[in-house]
């Protein structure tokens, strides 16, 4: 009786983690159309504004795995930030354009999943887009 149980609780975890997935996924192609028409000025604002909009932490990431925008700290603490370029989602972007990852967040004490997709950086200016549901 446990076993029919716990295969469709783990069933529905994975349904809800693709959906989420799928969500994620759906916004980094939003975000590359609202910074095609948006009048942002900066990185750090486009991801300040899409965030604002839809509730997602939204991180944008150079080439070499630098921070270039994030919507969950000041621009002024930008350069503090780590650098990205060997975070699970990140690696797996760069090799097969986009990936994800489900962690624990030491700081919030709470798992999160993040999903990170690899762009045109001569286009849009940066190679990665990163989310995380908030």
């Amino acid at each position: 009786m446990i076993t029919p149980i716990l295969y469709t609780n783990s069933l529905a975890l994975d349904q809800a983690q693709e959906g989420i997935l799928d969500k994620l996924r759906s916004h980094t192609n939003a975000i590359l159309f609202y910074s095609n028409s948006s009048e942002k000025t900066t990185f750090q604002g486009l991801a300040t504004e899409y965030s604002d909009a839809s509730g997602l932490r939204v991180t944008l990431i150079a080439a070499d795995g630098t921070v270039i925008g994030e919507s969950s700290i000041p621009i002024t603490e930008l350069q503090q930030m780590d650098n990205h370029i060997e975070r699970p989602e990140v690696l797996a972007a760069q090799d097969f354009g986009e990936g994800s990852s489900t962690r624990y967040s030491n700081t919030l004490k709470i798992e999160f999943i993040y999903f990170a997709k690899k762009v045109d950086q001569n286009y849009y200016g940066f190679k990665f887009i990163r989310l995380r549901k908030r």
